[in-house]
């Protein structure tokens, strides 16, 4: 991108307000986008590209606002307001020209087309807010008044993911090119060779499909018992390396050690019910004389998460598998010890080579394996961002997709819970464990009013006495976020808040030399609120770190009504005894997972793991269920 090459290199921000910045659900989070757009101002200062700044701005009176924007009754970019104003590091400078807009494209304000003239710019840079709506309706003005227009990729951001993906996908394909921040700047530095990992170049994602396609071709006709055959194998290698593969989840997720060996068993139980489902599940069966039989998808794409970089990774690989596929795997970058662990164990236990063909990258290469025409089926468990925008890729090729999208869950607390200590210990378990970073965790404590104040008098001090410390050590029940960028996010979170007016009802004491440490920036102190209203971004939203809320409930049938009124519906959970108010909760709530009565959750790796609403797309996940997924019916008469 040097300029001797392309023109004079100009950046443009668009509506990096405030206002945008906090509306939700945005992704990426705005703590992530607002880093990413720093880094990228930085760098175009010290390059000395121009920088031009344009924003929305509204009259006082409301009176110039878009239409649509009247109809809602939406006030924002106020002249003078705190939401009209950037964050303090993405201000203007002296020098740096602000315009101002109304509608969506920043080549709204007339003046900005002149002054890109007047500085001679060919390439136009594109970050900030929204990737479906100002981004997009900017690029297409600025294609057409002829500039070459490259958009930072991980620094433009949307509250609707699934529009802002397909408007992603369009603009590539004919306005702009996306590149990520660190890769435009290496490429100003005449270093673009440097700034992407090589795993990340589409031909090696292509060698990577291409691969799997290739060994599931064989591997789709060889028998059933084979199949079972090594994933037993599989599970028997792992079960030799249990300890090192616990300690190594400490170390490198920070999972406790008692968590990490509980997902080490759940790791192995997927790989020994997928076994059973290749020997048993896929037989052929005869209906009013017509034979059933299961075929295999032939090359699926798995996405997996680092929270659980063992036991999702091995529950999607394992039936992928049973039932006759290839698999094109990309783990987190968070956990890459973990998967390289996991699948030297499967490559020991006699896997065809390219069977399962890792890949590594972020999410440019999910896009890239979704797109390729060798990929017949994608599984992804991530965030509900995340899993709306490959939704959308999926739909665009009309491929099945099975998501399992993350929890906002709520426990109800009933009048009659006859709670003491040892209750409590296990609900915080079930709240704060592994600092609150799984799916199942429980956010939202909606108590009913008779119980209100004991309980959270109770609860208050369990949290102040929570274990915190190393997670190697036995007694840790919470250790330290899995890396200071999420650590970030969940303070973020946590700053929003108290700003909307939650209060700290209480806190767990940090280990005194944690911030001194390998474990440095990644802590964060397990807290209990109160004060929060149901509707606030707190509530509503997922934060996957050590935060709680306290929601009073008049009765019954509010607590049904706030444990419900969330996008997600992953898991319910209610602690009493009152068998009639157990079974209204079982009839009533929207979650697919049920705990009803006191006592800790266990999953089981043969019931369906099934999220609702929108916990979930697509079939659900695990034992028997996972044919409906990974095989698919085929009538023969």
């Amino acid at each position: 991108m040097a300029e001797a090459a392309s023109g004079r290199v100009a950046l443009l921000l668009v509506d990096v307000q405030q206002d945008f910045f906090d509306r939700p659900p945005l992704s990426p989070p705005a703590v992530d986008l607002i880093g990413r757009l720093t880094a990228l101002l930085d760098g175009a200062r010290a390059r000395g590209w121009p920088v031009l700044h344009v924003r929305t701005r509204i009259a006082t009176d409301g009176s110039d606002r878009m239409p649509h924007w009247q109809r809602r009754g939406i006030r924002a970019c106020v002249a003078g307001s705190r939401g009209y104003a950037p964050p303090a590091a993405l201000a203007e400078r002296p020098g740096e020209p602000v315009l101002h807009k109304r509608f969506f494209s920043a080549f709204g304000c007339a003046e900005l087309d002149a002054r890109l003239r007047g500085l001679r710019v060919r390439s136009l840079i594109v970050a900030g807010l929204y990737t479906h709506g100002c981004i997009r309706a900017t690029v297409l003005d600025a294609y057409e008044r002829g500039f070459e227009v490259i958009v930072a990729d991980d620094a433009v951001g949307s509250t609707e993911p699934v529009h802002a993906e397909l408007s992603r996908a369009w603009l590539a394909e004919r306005a702009a090119r996306f590149q990520p921040v660190a890769e435009l700047l290496a490429a100003a530095a005449g270093a673009a060779g440097t700034a992407a990992a090589p795993m990340r170049a589409s031909e090696t994602i292509a060698a990577s499909c291409a691969a799997a396609a290739a060994a599931a071709r064989d591997w789709a006709g060889t028998a059933a018992a084979q199949r079972a055959a090594l994933l037993v194998r599989w599970a028997d290698a792992l079960e030799r390396e249990r300890a090192d593969l616990a300690r190594l989840l400490a170390r490198e997720i920070a999972k406790p050690i008692a968590e990490a060996e509980d997902e080490f068993r759940r790791a192995l139980a997927h790989i020994r019910v997928a076994a059973r489902l290749a020997r048993d599940g896929l037989a052929e069966t005869t209906v009013d004389g017509a034979r059933i039989r299961y075929r295999p998808l032939g090359t699926v794409a798995l996405i997996t998460p680092w929270n659980n970089p063992l036991a999702i990774a091995a529950g999607k690989l394992a039936p992928a598998l049973a039932c006759g596929n290839g698999c094109v795997w990309k783990p987190s970058p968070l956990a890459p010890e973990c998967s390289a662990r996991l699948l030297r164990a499967l490559q020991a236990a006699g896997l065809p080579a390219g069977l399962v063909s890792p890949v590594a990258g972020d999410a440019d290469a999910v896009r890239a394996i979704v797109a390729d025409p060798r990929i017949d089926a994608v599984s992804v468990t991530g965030s509900s961002a995340t899993g709306q925008a490959i939704a959308a890729l999926c739909a665009a090729r009309q491929i099945p997709l099975q998501a399992e999208l993350g929890g906002n869950n709520a426990a109800i607390i009933l009048d009659d819970w006859a709670f003491d200590a040892a209750d409590l210990a296990v609900l915080a378990r079930g709240v704060f464990g592994f600092a609150g970073q799984r799916c199942t965790a429980l956010r939202r404590l909606i108590v009913q009013r008779g119980v209100l104040e004991r309980f959270t008098a109770a609860f208050t001090a369990t949290v102040r006495a929570l274990p915190v410390g190393d997670p190697l050590d036995p007694a840790t029940l919470v250790g330290p976020l899995v890396a200071p960028g999420h650590r970030a996010r969940v303070q973020a979170s946590l700053d929003q808040a108290l700003a909307d007016g939650a209060r700290v009802l209480a806190q767990a004491a940090l280990p005194a030399a944690g911030e001194s440490g390998s474990y440095a920036g990644r802590w964060l102190a397990p807290t209990l609120l109160g004060n929060v209203a149901p509707d606030s971004v707190i509530a509503q939203e997922e934060t996957f770190g050590p935060l709680a809320l306290i929601l009073p409930a008049a009765d019954l049938d509010e607590a049904i009504a706030l444990a419900n009124g969330v996008p997600q519906g992953l898991l319910a959970a209610v602690y009493g005894h009152d068998r009639a108010a157990l079974s209204r909760v079982a009839e009533q709530a929207q979650a697919g997972l049920l705990k009803l009565g006191p006592g800790a959750l266990a999953i089981s790796a043969e019931a369906p793991f099934c999220g609702w609403k929108a916990s979930a797309i697509g079939p659900p996940e695990h034992g028997r269920w996972d044919r409906d997924f990974y095989a698919r019916p085929q009538t023969v008469y």
